[in-house]
């Protein structure tokens, strides 16, 4: 009897091993993982247990690390930074590093990640948009002040979603009754939202959308997207991240 039970103990030893192996041991990974993104002055994320959360920035405890920026989505090195009226860059020796002003994007991570360098086109069939703008509830008379287009495969399915931001904020010609900011995908002919405000025009606000940097978060393959939204200047800009799964787009973090 004794040697059954030492049977039954090994295996059932060998068996928990092995869901660990499959399971735990990729989750033990996850809750390793740490990062810091920076997103122009405005925002700031950690990563840790495998959480994203909102952060402020200490020059002070930033001072000794590098981080990888990219301006524009294109990778120009690893830095010390130092926040002041824009980002100061230092190189390995500590001396400023001069680059030209745009969309800053710089993330420090004790793992591999894979910013895509994604450009901005103009929307190639206009009246694709205002069909959506029409299901929104949006008169075709509305004067676009954003008509933006992408296109990259943020699932690795080997086809390129394309991906739209639109809006009426600012405008200058037209004094629209609504005021509009919406970002979605379309894929398989299907439309999914990242961002949607739509409210009554008071003059002051609503806010020009865009995406602002794509990126692979996890190693998966699979992009994660940040979209970013610019209000007024006495307004601070809305940054979100999220990712795709299960056929919709779920909120990672956010600047608000």
């Amino acid at each position: 009897m004794n040697k059954k039970y030492y049977i039954l103990i090994v295996i059932l030893i060998a068996y928990f091993l092995i869901i660990f192996l499959i399971f735990g041991l990729d989750n033990l990974k996850l809750e390793q993982r740490t990062a810091t993104i920076f997103i122009d002055k405005e925002t700031a994320w950690s990563l840790e247990k495998n959480k994203w959360n909102k952060i402020e920035i200490d020059n002070e405890k930033i001072s000794n690390q590098k981080f990888n920026v990219f301006i524009n989505n294109e990778n120009i090195g690893n830095f010390y930074l130092e926040k002041k009226e824009n980002w100061i860059l230092y190189d390995t020796s500590r001396n400023p590093y001069n680059y030209e002003l745009g969309n800053f994007f710089a993330i420090r991570a004790n793992y591999d990640v894979n910013v895509l360098n994604i450009k901005e086109q103009n929307i190639s069939d206009i009246n694709f948009i205002k069909t959506v703008l029409n299901d929104n509830g949006i008169t075709e008379s509305e004067e676009l002040t954003v008509a933006s287009q992408y296109e990259f495969d943020i699932d690795n399915d080997g086809v390129k979603e394309v991906f739209y931001a639109v809006g009426n904020a600012f405008s200058r010609e037209t004094s629209p009754s609504k005021v509009f900011s919406i970002v979605f995908m379309k894929k398989d002919k299907e439309m999914y939202y990242l961002h949607k405000e739509i409210e009554m025009n008071d003059g002051q606000n609503g806010c020009k959308p865009y995406i602002n940097t794509v990126i692979d978060l996890d190693s998966d393959f699979k992009y994660e997207i940040i979209v970013s939204c610019g209000y007024y200047s006495i307004q601070n800009r809305s940054d979100k991240l999220y990712t795709f799964k299960n056929n919709e787009f779920q909120l990672l973090a956010s600047n608000e």
